[in-house]
């Protein structure tokens, strides 16, 4: 990755200290704008208190698990090979239990537990010297005992 990718991708998963006071962080692509057109009124809804949840992606639109998204990436030659062979190997191992998240949208609880397992995106991300950060999801969310709360809703779900 060049400087530019990487400060994306470091803006993108490790929170800036300025948001570090809001309640409810929302990070959005570009690419992913067009997809939602939500009010505060239904973002406060997906986090009532009844609700368990606090971290919410999208499904993926196209692939359901990390092993076809890596197949893709690599095909789409965005991705190292060397660098996909290495990481397959260690995907394939995995059972994973959670569905891949479309990593342009997500929505979730600012907390020091969540910025830490979101942290961990971009970490291995580097770790592995992957280029895309959709890759490792599932992997950190499943190395933290965590697949239970990767959680997906429906754009519906916001307007």
């Amino acid at each position: 990755m060049d400087e530019n990718r990487h400060t994306a991708k470091y803006y993108k998963w490790i929170r800036p200290y300025i948001l570090k006071k809001y309640d409810i962080i929302i990070y959005i692509d570009t690419k992913a704008l067009w997809r939602l057109k939500f009010t505060k009124e239904k973002i406060i809804k997906l986090f009532n208190n009844k609700n368990k949840h606090n971290i919410y992606f999208l499904k993926h639109p196209k692939r359901s698990n990390p092993i076809q998204e890596l197949k893709k990436t690599i095909k789409c030659n965005k991705e190292n090979k060397t660098n996909y062979k290495k990481f397959k190997k260690i995907l394939k191992s995995i059972n994973f239990k959670s569905k891949l998240p479309d990593s342009a949208i997500r929505i979730y609880r600012n907390t020091n537990k969540n910025f830490k397992l979101l942290k961990q995106v971009y970490n291995k991300e580097l770790k592995f010297k992957l280029r895309r950060d959709q890759n490792c999801i599932n992997y950190v969310f499943y190395l933290n005992k965590k697949e239970s709360i990767l959680v997906f809703f429906k754009p519906k779900h916001l307007y």
